[in-house]
């Protein structure tokens, strides 16, 4: 297969848009999951949902910093990964 034909700018959109929708389901799903399975209160969800978003700051930091200091394409191949 020849991958030189394909627009990279197309190529990481189509990834961006593709991991941002699977991720909301996943989200979703979670969500409902907790409400339903688990009985999770709404406080309870709330505090899963701000344990969750802490983590991805966290994880966001080192990856800003990376692309700072080294390089941008270096930080999005890591944050891919």
């Amino acid at each position: 297969m020849n991958f030189a034909k394909y627009d990279p700018i197309k190529v990481y959109a189509m990834i961006r848009f593709w991991s941002s929708l699977l991720f909301s389901v996943i989200v979703t799903v979670n969500l409902v999951y907790q409400a339903t399975v688990v009985g999770l209160s709404p406080l309870q969800m709330i505090l899963v949902g701000t344990v969750l978003e802490t983590v991805s700051f966290l994880f966001e930091v080192p990856t800003g910093i990376v692309a700072d200091v080294y390089s941008r394409k270096l930080s999005v191949d890591q944050d891919l990964v």
